[in-house]
């Protein structure tokens, strides 16, 4: 996919893409969304526990992550946390998921 035909939200979207960290503040997430994507997993947060704030009553976490392959270029991602179960996990090592696409 090239940078101009990336879909703005895409529900069916899937992890496609996990990396190793090590000592690093993370979330598990259980059912968190991404431009309408639900997914699962231990994601890294871009600023530790600065990164996790509520905006219009609802939780959300600034992390890094891919959405098709590509890195936006405005700001992180911020992953809706309202619709699931999170559990926050610090010095964290091992894998992490870094990307959704297809």
């Amino acid at each position: 996919m090239t940078p101009n035909n990336i879909p703005h939200t895409f529900e069916f979207a899937k992890v496609t893409k996990v990396k190793h960290v090590e000592g690093v503040f993370a979330i598990e997430v259980v059912d968190a969304t991404y431009r309408k994507a639900k997914f699962s997993g231990v994601i890294e947060l871009a600023n530790g526990t600065a990164s996790l704030r509520k905006y219009k009553g609802k939780f959300r976490a600034n992390t890094d992550l891919d959405w098709f392959g590509q890195k936006l270029k405005k700001h992180l991602p911020f992953v809706n946390l309202d619709s699931g179960v999170f559990s926050l996990i610090p010095q964290y090592s091992g894998p992490v998921v870094a990307g959704l696409g297809l």
